[in-house]
């Protein structure tokens, strides 16, 4: 559970928060999910939701789906409590404890949504968390994650071409990592996470035994879906 305790503690914090925050994004968020059901609407029966946040968003997918049962999984205690206001999941995970890994269940569509990778880390527990899904995974199921860019052409034209070229000639992974202070409510908590490229992403899906199946680049701001790797954040479909 330690490795867990400062995600736990920030989002405890954030929780009463989180469904603000949410609806300022809507348009990313939208647009992800319009990906999400044009490819498997009416096409999934278990859906375990893995990084739930609040559970707002994994129940409207879900139902959306027309699937036939849902888990949802968070690191946050008070998360978790709002997802079961929802009402929509069978089970909730507090996946700071191992036991979710010996479920005998296998889920069609496992969901790790907006940036969950990211606020994993180092690259070996991602690389962990990636492995431990295959293993509650139906066969021929589907993973589908979003994380942030850093070639991301929204931070600014010349800060994704110099990222770019600097990543190119001396490729370094932990250069992605990122402190801040994020301020929830009236206090300030220190944060981490992480900022992906594609050629990081590729490996790390490769390392943990999944295939790309299919991604687009989604604009934080606009929404606006790309094939263009520096238009927007990254999100994928493996198999």
């Amino acid at each position: 559970m330690e490795k867990y305790e400062d995600s736990r503690k920030i989002y405890d914090a954030f929780a009463p928060q989180y469904r603000e925050y949410s609806q300022s994004k809507n348009s990313y968020l939208s647009s992800i999910d319009e990906l999400l059901l044009g490819r498997f609407q009416g096409k999934i029966r278990r859906v375990l939701d893995y990084g739930s946040g609040d559970g707002v968003r994994g129940a409207r997918l879900f139902k959306a789906l027309g699937a036939e049962r849902l888990v949802q999984a968070d690191v946050s205690e008070e998360m978790l409590k709002l997802c079961r206001q929802q009402g929509a999941a069978a089970e909730y995970w507090n996946v700071t404890s191992d036991d979710w890994k010996k479920t005998p269940e296998r889920f069609d569509l496992i969901l790790c949504l907006w940036n969950v990778l990211g606020h994993i880390r180092p690259s070996a527990e991602r690389q962990r968390v990636l492995t431990d899904l295959r293993t509650v995974a139906a066969p021929g199921a589907r993973l589908c994650f979003d994380v942030n860019n850093r070639h991301y052409v929204g931070y600014g034209k010349w800060t994704s071409l110099s990222r770019r070229v600097l990543d190119f000639v001396w490729p370094d992974d932990s250069r992605g990592d990122t402190q801040f202070m994020w301020k929830i409510g009236n206090a300030q908590f220190p944060a981490q996470g992480h900022l992906f490229i594609m050629a990081e992403i590729r490996e790390l899906i490769r390392a943990t035994g999944w295939t790309i199946e299919d991604w687009r680049a989604v604009d934080y701001v606009t929404g606006g879906v790309s094939r263009n790797h520096c238009q927007g954040q990254l999100f994928f479909i493996l198999r």
